[in-house]
């Protein structure tokens, strides 16, 4: 269902350039900076959790799409997390399915997984 939603342009909605700017900052090792401001000040107003990811993911490639897939397995590891917990709190693997199933196959989820945002991390 990913491969149908996903979404390769970068989103004009959301925060997601400067979260690409903020994970290229730290990936070079040039700190968490407003690279808006000329003083190059320090960034007080995204939390750095995401930036960071990104910046891992960037010691690898700086491409946007690579880090689009990243944020898709993230979401598929979402599924196995559920699953996991599904079958453990009720202790029947069929309903640890079905609730992965249901997570995965979210829109909004889908959606937000195919765009560089941090609310799949």
């Amino acid at each position: 269902v990913y491969t149908y939603t996903y979404d390769s342009k970068v989103a004009i909605l959301g925060d997601n350039a400067t979260y690409y700017i903020l994970g290229k900052g730290l990936s070079q090792f040039e700190g968490y900076i407003n690279y808006a401001s000329p003083s190059k000040a320090p960034h007080n107003h995204f939390p750095p959790g995401y930036p960071f990811f990104i910046s891992i993911i960037m010691m690898i490639s700086d491409n946007i799409q690579v880090i689009k897939i990243m944020n898709g397995l993230l979401t598929l590891g979402i599924g196995v997390f559920t699953y996991l917990v599904g079958k453990r709190m009720a202790n029947d693997s069929i309903f640890g399915l079905l609730a992965a199933l249901l997570v995965i196959m979210h829109a909004g989820l889908l959606y937000y997984s195919s765009i560089m945002m941090s609310e799949v991390l």
